[in-house]
């Protein structure tokens, strides 16, 4: 694990309680590792996110990445902007990404709390990164809301799925303008909490926004799948967690990320493809899906092979079926099928497969408000 640039108080011995998997990983790249600064509060602090995060790349690509941190517990990225030790940390490295860890209650609300503004200090942190360096990728950590929204305010009716509503928009929005990548971390989670019956299903600390280990751990998996491209299953996991638990959040995890990397802005074969040439790159370019995010209805398109029976299925993250279309396949010619929900999921989240004879492959479909 690389240095620590914020002293904390407790420290998990993490590689004394993570278990390895038993599948043989990414093959080891030459190239020197990507040194990676995430730069957040106590969502990062909490059960060392970025331990959690060096621990799955050193077992997943032969130590790919070397995460450093910037932490500090009741701090927003405002409070980083103008705080000279993390400015001197941003200029210390030569860094390959930057993660910066976007606050719920800020996100969800600006209007309400406009200070301190989480769009002004991203563009002031995305400048003096890349005035450091400006090949530096900037991910934007888009994070979870509160298990109970704001239902515990007087007068306020927005539970934890209205409240991921308004942080997925205003998240879109800022990394559209600033041109910023999205780690999905907040939608991840809402595809773990639309299902009450999923063992794993809670991943809010006692705190109710705070992330316990469970949540950190899908967190961690997300950042891998954000930087890397590829998939999270067979990764190390916490003991303290079963191997039926990690395997759930590792595929709940990539799955947002890769079902659609187009929505998050992430490029084709993840922000280290350059440095790491040998990681994935994402496949689907006979497989599109827009405008996405969406509002009201959505185009897909698609082509196969002269004869081959395509199916089109759209379903929730819970598994409901909305809609079914078979067609037979043209060759070059694109199949046209256009989706508009009469009423929204929850969340706004759809799962859009494509089988093609024995070929599946999949999008997320995201619905505005």
């Amino acid at each position: 694990m690389a240095q620590i640039l914020y002293p904390r108080n407790l420290r998990p011995l993490l590689f004394l309680l993570l278990m390895f998997g038993a599948g043989t990983g990414i093959r080891a790249q030459s190239a020197a590792p990507a040194k990676v600064l995430c730069i957040g509060s106590s969502y990062t602090n909490f059960n060392d996110l970025p331990g959690l995060l060096q621990g799955m790349a050193d077992n997943r690509c032969g130590a790919c990445l070397e995460v450093h941190e910037r932490t500090h517990n009741g701090w927003f990225l405002a409070d980083h902007a103008a705080d000279e030790t993390t400015r001197a940390v941003i200029r210390s490295e030569a860094w390959d990404v930057v993660i910066l860890q976007g606050s719920s209650i800020h996100l969800a609300y600006p209007f309400y709390f406009p200070e301190p503004s989480v769009f002004d200090a991203l563009e002031e942190l995305k400048a003096l990164i890349l005035e450091n360096r400006s090949q530096t990728r900037i991910v934007f950590f888009l994070p979870w809301a509160w298990e109970e929204g704001l239902t515990f305010a007087s007068g306020r009716t927005e539970d934890y799925f209205r409240m991921q509503d308004r942080i997925l928009s205003n998240s879109l929005r800022y990394a559209s303008e600033l041109d910023l990548i999205l780690a999905p971390v907040g939608m991840a989670w809402t595809r773990i909490l639309q299902d009450p019956d999923l063992p794993e299903h809670y991943l809010h600390d006692p705190d109710l926004h705070h992330p316990n280990l469970r949540g950190s751990y899908l967190a961690a998996c997300v950042l891998f799948s954000t930087l890397t491209g590829e998939s999270t299953e067979g990764s190390p996991f916490p003991a303290s967690l079963t191997g039926e638990v990690a395997r759930s959040l590792q595929e709940a995890g990539s799955n947002t990320v890769r079902e659609n990397p187009e929505i998050w802005r992430i490029p084709e074969a993840g922000p280290l493809a350059s440095e790491n040439p040998g990681t994935r790159a994402y496949s689907g370019a006979d497989f599109i899906v827009g405008p996405n995010p969406f509002r009201n209805n959505v185009r897909i398109q698609f082509r196969a092979g002269a004869g081959v029976l395509c199916r089109l299925e759209l379903s929730t993250l819970l598994g409901q079926t909305v809609c079914v279309e078979e067609r037979t396949g043209r060759g070059s010619e694109w199949l046209e099928v256009e989706f508009a929900p009469e009423t929204r999921a929850c969340g706004g989240m759809y799962l859009c497969t494509l089988v093609r004879g024995s070929h599946r492959i999949a999008r997320s479909l995201v619905q505005l408000k």
